[in-house]
């Protein structure tokens, strides 16, 4: 009985250290994220400021908008998203990966497929970074600029 008792206890501790996350306890990703540069997805390609301006905001209800402008004219996007665990093989340690999801249809929609999706990870460098680059699209940082109360 002591070793049961002794295996579940171990079994328990290795458990909860394998899902520790790196995430500071007071991090919050809410607020507004700016684009701050880009890059292709050639090999040595250099980083550029961005042409458009392009924000992500995050609620704490769950919802974010993403908004471009450019030039005269202002595009946004609204919908939900949801923080993630998953398992990462790239470089660097991220320390959140956030899924969203975008009402039906719309252009402002940056993925590898034609679902309404974007998959986006805040990097231990604090930035928030795309997916996109893994199909020929371009990799776009964003940093944080303001929290959010909402």
């Amino acid at each position: 009985m002591k070793y049961v008792i002794f295996l579940c206890s171990l079994s328990l501790s290795l458990y909860s250290c394998s899902v520790e996350t790196s995430v500071p306890d007071n991090y919050e990703h809410q607020g507004t994220w700016e684009l701050v540069r880009t890059r292709s997805n050639m090999a040595d390609a250099d980083y550029k400021e961005p042409e458009v301006r392009e924000s992500y905001t995050f609620r704490n209800n769950g919802t974010f908008i993403k908004s471009r402008f450019g030039g005269a004219s202002e595009e946004t996007a609204e919908g939900t998203y949801k923080l993630l665990n998953r398992p990462w093989n790239g470089a660097g340690e991220p320390l959140l990966f956030l899924d969203l999801k975008f009402e039906a249809g719309n252009p402002l929609v940056a993925n590898c497929t034609v679902e309404p999706v974007e998959h986006l990870i805040i990097t231990s460098d604090y930035l928030l970074v795309n997916t996109w680059i893994a199909c020929d699209g371009f990799l776009m940082e964003y940093e944080k600029t303001e929290p959010t109360g909402n």
